[in-house]
This record gives structure tokens, C-alpha cells and sequence, in this order.
């Protein structure tokens, strides 16, 4: 979580501080001295670019049980089922930090805070990989909507080709 207080450069402060745009380093650095985990490869997708994709689908589709809503950043899904999201409204679930969901006619705040955060991008960033792989080697609009994306508003390592991406 963006908020998690972590050594970095000898003093402490939240593990975001560590995060410098286009430059990976600091942030990587910190991970691996904190946690001792190395990172393999890194994406970076800015919010543009993030809307970008998810409208170049035609939307990402997520399951809901119950309906749910974040007031703070605009989430309002009214129904159960299976919802899809335009590029605005997936900005607004994957942010969503006070996120709420609706059982027997009461809001019930989501107790995971942030974890269930990081959880719901997870889920959705998956969804939007397979959304990618199921429509968009056919779909020249879509194709061209990710490729824009990818060429304005997402920056990758080095060592992170196509090839490396779909195995």
C-alpha cells in the first residue's frame, strides 16, 4: 500500500515517497532493502494512459455481488452483476479508498482499507490484460487504442519486450 511506512535512504516516510516518475530506481531500491524482493520488470501507467486502454476496449467488465459506491471518487455501481466500466468510472473503482457495498438495504464500509485497494487493482489490471488478449490481436481499433496508449502514457524497462509481456 502506497502508505506503508518504510526505510528509505536511512530515514522513514511512506513507501510512495520513494516513487519518482519515468525512474525507477529509488522505488525498486527500497522494495528490495525493505522486503528483499527483487523486481523483474516494471509499468508504469499514468492515469491518461490508464483510461486510454480501458476505452480502447470498449470497457472492462467486473462482477459485483453487491452494489457498490465511493462518494469521494464517484463509484457507483447501482446493481449486482456483472458491470463495465468506461475508462472514467475504472478510474474511479481502482481508487476508490473509501469503498462501500450495500447488503440488505445498509452501506457496509469495506474493513480492508487499502489492502482491499490494492486488491480490487489487482483484480481489475488482470481483467484489463485478458480484455486486451481476447480482443485486441483482432480488433484494429482496439489494437490502435492500445498502442497509442502505450506509446504516449506507459513507460516500461528495458528489458520488458512484447515478447516478454505475453509469456
Amino acid at each position: 500500500p502506497r502508505d506503508l511506512w518504510v526505510k528509505i535512504a536511512g530515514r522513514n516516510n511512506r513507501i510512495n515517497s520513494a516513487y519518482v516518475k519515468n525512474d525507477p530506481t529509488r522505488l525498486l531500491g527500497t522494495i528490495y532493502n525493505n522486503f528483499g524482493i527483487e523486481v523483474d520488470h516494471f509499468i508504469q501507467i499514468d492515469f491518461c494512459a490508464f483510461k486510454t486502454i480501458v476505452d480502447g476496449l470498449g470497457g472492462v467488465a467486473v462482477p459485483f455481488e453487491y452494489p457498490a459506491r465511493d462518494v469521494n471518487t464517484g463509484l457507483d455501481v447501482p446493481t449486482t452483476g456483472c458491470f463495465t466500466f468506461d475508462g472514467d468510472h475504472a478510474l474511479a473503482y481502482v481508487r476508490s479508498r473509501t469503498y462501500e457495498y450495500m447488503i440488505d438495504g445498509q452501506w457496509q464500509h469495506d474493513g480492508l482499507s487499502d489492502l482491499g485497494r490494492v486488491s480490487r487493482q489487482q483484480d481489475f489490471l488482470r481483467r484489463v490484460l485478458s480484455a486486451a488478449l481476447d480482443r485486441g490481436v483482432t480488433d484494429p481499433s482496439v489494437a490502435r487504442a492500445l498502442i497509442s496508449a502505450i506509446q504516449d502514457d506507459v513507460v516500461v524497462d528495458t528489458g520488458l519486450t512484447i515478447s516478454t509481456m505475453l509469456d
